[in-house]
């Protein structure tokens, strides 16, 4: 993120016209490497977003969540948008989650049940 802040500063967007950005998504990854299943058996992490094992921390890759505020920050004062990526459909083994018994829903670390409609799901 401090990449796009410095040419931010720069004005290099501006040069560009560049209205909107669309960042990949910065929530924690597992740190932990994995090994493939098919030979050659490599190991191997990401910090792709897909991975997440907290949707409140920040990737360490990408920066934290001081920088992730000023860059949107900078951006909006610069008449540029900020598209978050978040990739809802897959999360990592080692994030913490509920489930409340009497409706069925999972539901991840911070999320209550009101927020439960953008990333829960009935266990049937």
């Amino acid at each position: 993120m401090q990449g796009i802040i410095n040419k931010i500063n720069e004005g290099y967007f501006d040069q560009l016209g560049i209205n909107t950005f669309w960042i990949s998504p910065i929530v924690d990854n597992t740190n932990k490497a994995y090994r493939e299943y098919p030979p050659p058996h490599r190991y191997y992490t990401g910090y792709h977003g897909y991975w997440p094992v907290s949707l409140q921390g920040v990737e360490e890759h990408f920066g934290d969540m001081n920088l992730a505020k000023e860059l949107i920050s900078k951006a909006h004062k610069n008449d540029i948008k900020v598209l978050l990526d978040f990739v809802a459909h897959h999360v990592h083994e080692d994030i913490h989650c509920g489930m409340n018994i009497e409706t069925g829903l999972v539901y991840l670390n911070f999320l209550t049940e009101e927020k439960i409609f953008a990333f829960g799901m009935n266990i049937v």
